[in-house]
């Protein structure tokens, strides 16, 4: 049903992004993918079987770290040393955790004001 929908959101816009952008298959293509999915499946993990113990701000940073897990992942299977990916990692990380607060909080105001159900 709906978890189905999630997934295929995530696959259709990647996809699109990369036709639109002449990049199918391409590594950028690939990180988009591999984080998405992984976000996604973050999502409803935590939204399935934790919601009553799991904020929206918790589901958005673990949502915004899986996607960055993921695109480091795809990075060291494509072309990244172990090294390369343990370099950028913590920076990954912060990054995650700051924009995930933030996806959080826009989101809280959204549903605040109605324009989200």
């Amino acid at each position: 049903g709906e978890y189905r929908a999630v997934f295929f959101v995530t696959v259709f816009r990647s996809f699109a992004a990369a036709l639109a952008w002449g990049g199918l298959f391409s590594p950028s293509h690939i990180f988009s993918l591999s984080g998405g999915l992984l976000a996604a499946g973050m999502t409803i993990l935590l939204c399935r079987y934790l919601s009553s113990l799991v904020s929206l701000v918790g589901v958005s940073v673990a949502a915004a770290l899986a996607h960055g897990i993921g695109q480091l992942a795809a990075g060291h299977i494509l072309f990244l040393t172990r090294d390369a990916v343990l370099a950028v990692l913590p920076l990954i990380l912060l990054t995650a955790v700051a924009t995930g607060i933030l996806v959080a909080l826009v989101t809280k105001k959204v549903m605040a004001r109605g324009w989200l159900v």
